[in-house]
């Protein structure tokens, strides 16, 4: 009896076995033991597109490279990793696959991706994904699994050239971002993608295709509430290939187009008006003129340009500038007297600089009214920073006396004919009581007793401060009594 138990319990297990390793081999076995089932992997493999060419297993895979595999006939996912010290790919299934050969299946890479396991795969622009849905593969006896793939980009790879250091953000471009291993299914966004230049003057490479692919537009962020606006021709971004954009600026738009974003229109240069000389006296004249037209843009800069010689500019001649405004109006003063001077005026906004039409005057010989602090005598402000104005200026002539105007703590002196006191020579104030009697313009028509009592009403006799009420308690605390005249 023991010899029999014994022989069976043997037999018991060599049938485990061989059950364990042919249900390795059935193609959807999996209910049979559960898995996850391994197998040794050779790598038939064409990459194609995005710079990328190498026949079949002749690409340098780098080591712990992830290849996700769906087994499309019975719906087995595979993932399948590469070892670059044995140089072998390695298969990893839930369910078992059996021999068969040339069936098909279907096959991703998602290359630079730093973590590739798991149910879902996040992508993302930074990273090129490469796909064959009509891949094939073989599993020999003995486990040998052969897969053939010609993989192909799923977008175009795209970087930016321009100043490095320079962020920016690009909207009209469209990635993966997700990949459902389980449901494989991948998923599409269309987002700001932000770009930075690296030092060497370009951008990382952006794995991307057009958002819409009927109006094909890029718009890249600007300075000073502006947007580059362009679209492009049906070559550009096609998916597989590989190319460059050089970023535009304000200097150099190329075939962009500088818009608002408030209203999506286009920017122009300003409009400036003629400048309008005026009140030229002397070495002095007053200057104006307007915006007549923005452009659409933000102004960054306004003012006058001016000189001896025609068509004066910024880098040739002197100027006067203003915080950005369409309304301009300055007095200029310095200038040689009995000389023509040519000006215009400028503005400018993100799209350009220009200067309105030409003026010209010439200065004369007279005095200019302009006193050593550089104001005018007239219209002009005629204080300067530190003390009155000169000597010749008309408007601020002091009025006061030449000894010091104004004593220290004390009435002014007695030949100050603004600053003569109407009070009598002795103290005005007392300190703490009424002034003195003497006083002709604070003289107090209050009784000599203390005309304000503390806390109660005021005295009867007090001409100002007489109350009204009655003598007794006025208030109480909830209302007033019946016999308040108030």
């Amino acid at each position: 009896m023991r010899s029999m138990k014994y022989i069976i319990g043997i037999v018991g297990v060599l049938m485990l076995i061989l059950f364990s390793v042919s249900c390795s081999h059935l193609e959807g076995a999996g209910d049979c033991l559960s898995g996850p089932y391994i197998y040794k992997m050779k790598f038939e493999c064409d990459i194609e597109g995005s710079d990328y060419v190498a026949t079949k297993a002749g690409y340098a895979w780098e080591d712990g490279t992830v290849i996700h595999v769906q087994f499309t006939s019975k719906k087995v996912k595979g993932l399948a990793t590469y070892n670059a010290a044995t140089d072998e790919w390695v298969v990893e299934t839930e369910k078992a696959l059996s021999v068969v050969d040339k069936s098909q299946c279907e096959v991703y890479w998602f290359n630079g991706l730093q973590d590739a396991s798991g149910d879902i795969i996040t992508i993302g622009p930074d990273v090129s994904s490469f796909k064959d849905i009509d891949a094939s593969y073989s599993l020999f006896e003995g486990g040998l699994l052969v897969i053939s793939a010609k993989l192909t980009p799923m977008t175009s790879r795209l970087r930016f050239l321009g100043e490095p250091g320079r962020t920016f953000t690009v909207d009209g471009l469209r990635y993966c971002s997700e990949y459902s291993f389980t449901s494989n299914v991948f998923t599409r966004v269309s987002e700001k993608i932000t770009v930075e230049i690296g030092p060497e003057g370009s951008s990382n490479y952006y794995y991307v295709i057009f958002a819409d692919s009927k109006s094909r537009t890029l718009t890249i962020e600007g300075e000073y509430n502006t947007a580059y606006v362009r679209s492009f021709p049906e070559e550009v971004l096609v998916v597989g290939t590989s190319g460059y954009m050089t970023v535009p600026t304000f200097e150099n738009l190329g075939k962009w187009t500088l818009v608002n974003p408030d209203n999506s229109k286009e920017i122009f240069v300003p409009q400036v008006s003629e400048t309008i000389v005026s009140n030229v006296k002397g070495s002095a004249a007053t200057l104006q003129a307007q915006v007549l037209d923005e452009g659409n843009g933000m102004l960054l800069s306004t003012g006058f340009v001016y000189g001896t010689a025609a068509s004066p500019t910024l880098e040739t001649s002197a100027s006067y500038s203003f915080e950005p405004t369409v309304n301009l109006s300055v007095r200029i003063g310095g200038l040689d007297k009995t000389t023509t001077y040519y000006v215009r005026a400028y503005a400018s906004n993100p799209r350009g600089l220009v200067y309105g039409p030409e003026s010209s005057f010439t200065t004369t010989d007279e005095s200019d009214g302009i006193s050593s602090d550089g104001y005018d005598d007239d219209d002009e402000e005629d204080w300067n920073t530190e003390g009155n104005a000169g000597e010749g200026d008309d408007v601020v002539k002091d009025d006061w006396s030449g000894d010091s105007d104004w004593g220290s703590g004390e009435d002014s002196t007695e030949g100050d004919e603004i600053g003569k006191d109407n009070w009598s020579d002795e103290s005005d104030w007392g300190s703490g009581e009424d002034s003195a009697e003497g006083d002709e313009i604070v003289k107090d028509v209050w009784p000599e007793d203390e005309d304000w009592g503390t806390g109660e009403d005021s005295a009867d006799d007090g001409s100002i401060g007489k109350d009204d009420w009655a003598d007794n308690e006025d208030w109480n605390d909830e209302e007033w009594t019946e016999d308040d005249t108030l």
